[in-house]
């Protein structure tokens, strides 16, 4: 599998605002993967800190202990490896650091920290894309990289636009205004990537579910 490594070798140049503002658009196409698989009390929850991210991307003083949250997610993942996860669990928990990992990313700007947001996400969804294709392995010559599925390709689609788009190196980019477009831009992926939840976890479309 190969990674957007050309992005994440560009993060190292983009200022601070502009690497939190990339953790948040990681963080908002991934929040389908909560969105499907989280309990309502936990989805509502994620949003918030989703929410959150956004605000500190645009430079928001929040009215939150932004360390206490992070430090109180990295102590649950503890915990979690002490005891066995479901994959369903697994999955809420890799979009939930997406979430936090913004929080984190304000906090200490570090282009590496940022970095991980986005192999995150396009680990998950090259498994995604790996169980879509019926889990159908391919041979992979010495020196060559496994092909890049769909979902994967679209990720990596939506990185580069990112940083074509919305980072100068400055941050003047990263207005209001620009991170509400650039939120707004991440919809059509967000969809792709909740109708491929659905698929590998055999949920109904909210129109198909009953309870909804």
């Amino acid at each position: 599998m190969a990674y957007n490594e050309n992005v994440y070798n560009s993060l190292a140049g983009t200022a601070s605002s502009e690497l939190v503002a990339f953790c948040a658009s990681c963080a908002e196409r991934g929040s389908a993967i909560y969105a499907v698989l989280g309990q309502d009390d936990e989805v509502q929850h994620l949003n918030e800190l989703l929410h959150l991210g956004w605000s500190v991307s645009t430079g928001g003083p929040p009215d939150t202990d932004l360390a206490g949250i992070v430090e109180e997610f990295e102590e649950s993942l503890d915990d979690d490896e002490a005891d066995e996860e479901s994959e369903t669990t697994f999955h809420v928990t890799q979009s939930a650091f997406l979430l936090v990992n913004t929080l984190a990313v304000h906090l200490n700007p570090d282009p590496t920290r940022a970095a991980m947001s986005g192999r995150t996400l396009e680990s998950i969804l090259a498994g995604f894309d790996f169980t879509l294709s019926g889990d159908k392995s391919c041979t992979v010559r010495p020196g060559e990289d496994s092909p890049t599925g769909p979902l994967q390709q679209l990720e990596q689609q939506e990185q580069a636009s990112f940083m074509s788009e919305f980072t100068d190196g400055t941050g003047a980019r990263i207005t209001p205004e620009r991170v509400a477009e650039l939120r707004s831009s991440c919809l059509s992926a967000r969809n792709r990537y909740e109708e491929a939840v659905r698929q590998v976890f055999g949920r109904p479309s909210e129109d198909e579910d009953p309870g909804r």
